[in-house]
């Protein structure tokens, strides 16, 4: 008895005739993307922050899937944005004016997959304003409504399952804490610094947000002991170290506070000189927030947008962009009222 000969299909591969669980193995391996490594602390040493989020993700081997039809798009979509790692960048610094009224400013860069903005907050406001990420002014392509200033598209957001923030804090604190004489008040608010960057978040993943996972992790200058030898850094700091090591917590709770579940990647440091240093911290920052008046609360939720800068589409991201001089052809670099500002590091 002869063996039987094979005939192949002629008709298209009935792909959806398989089991959703294979379909979902073949999406996540055609379409995820790789999560993207963290910046090592040691790129932010130079004068020059490198804020765009350089080592981005890999592209994905083809996005064209999800044009084959609804119900394809629909599955292929949860893999895409269920199983990619957002990352989220937060670039902090500190600065001092030389000028008339000496006066301290905290400085905040923000980037994520689909929005860039600044951040300034002076010792003399009562809260800081949004404003264009400095050496990175921007063309405005597309100027939107007030209703389309969030990303990614809303059908989407409930989607979104894991995000990883890296707050890099660029302040070296031995060094600067008697050079500038940083005011109390601007030390205060340190726990309050990132507010409006977890209520963008939150604003971002909607009711979805308690279904998400974010990774917090911190990187800080202070903590990056071979670059700080020129600062005189004392090993052995006893009490202020502990102080300091209470403000790099309280700094980064702001993304404690969201209803999605965080993990947090802290310096070992910390971890093994204070392993409960972080969760009293954390209770104190809580407590304190839960009687935040309702009126400041707000501020944080809506803050504007400092002139002459406004929100704007470009490369597929909302940017806080600047104005720009017609006649000039390219972006300068603002003056900041003719103010000159020397920065902690």
């Amino acid at each position: 008895m002869g063996k039987a000969s094979y005939k192949p299909s002629t008709g298209p591969f009935p792909f959806l005739s398989l089991p959703r669980e294979l379909r979902h193995k073949i999406y996540k391996y055609v379409i995820s993307f790789p999560t993207a490594p963290s910046a090592p602390i040691s790129s932010f040493l130079d004068s020059r922050p490198p804020f765009e989020l350089r080592e981005r993700l890999s592209e994905p081997t083809d996005l064209s899937l999800l044009l084959v039809n609804k119900q394809i798009h629909d599955e292929a979509s949860q893999v895409l944005y269920g199983e990619t790692v957002f990352p989220l960048r937060v670039v902090i610094n500190e600065s001092q004016t030389d000028g008339y009224e000496p006066q301290t400013l905290f400085e905040v860069q923000y980037e994520s997959p689909w929005e860039e903005v600044g951040y300034t907050w002076k010792d003399k406001d009562d809260i800081g304003e949004y404003c264009a990420v400095n050496f990175l002014p921007r063309f405005a392509t597309h100027i939107p409504d007030n209703d389309s200033l969030t990303s990614p598209i809303p059908s989407y957001r409930h989607l979104i399952k894991h995000i990883r923030v890296d707050i890099i804090d660029k302040r070296v604190y031995p060094y600067s804490f008697k050079e500038y004489r940083v005011p109390t008040i601007m030390r205060s608010r340190v726990k309050k610094l990132l507010l409006p960057f977890a209520h963008r978040l939150t604003k971002t993943l909607g009711h979805a947000a308690k279904d998400a996972t974010v990774e917090i992790k911190l990187s800080s200058l202070f903590l990056y002991k071979e670059e700080l030898s020129n600062f005189q850094y004392r090993e052995e700091a006893g009490q202020e170290t502990l102080e300091l090591y209470t403000e790099l917590i309280e700094t980064i709770w702001p993304f404690t506070t969201g209803s999605w579940q965080h993990k947090l990647d802290m310096p070992l440091e910390i971890q093994q000189q204070h392993p409960k240093l972080v969760s009293q911290v954390f209770k104190s920052c809580d407590d304190q927030y839960v009687h935040m008046e309702k009126e400041e609360k707000k501020k944080y939720q809506t803050l504007d947008v400092a002139e002459p800068c406004f929100w704007a589409m470009n490369e597929g991201k909302m940017r806080v962009t600047r104005k720009l001089q017609a006649s000039a052809g390219t972006a300068r670099r603002p003056n900041r009222r003719n103010m000159s500002f020397r920065t902690r590091y």
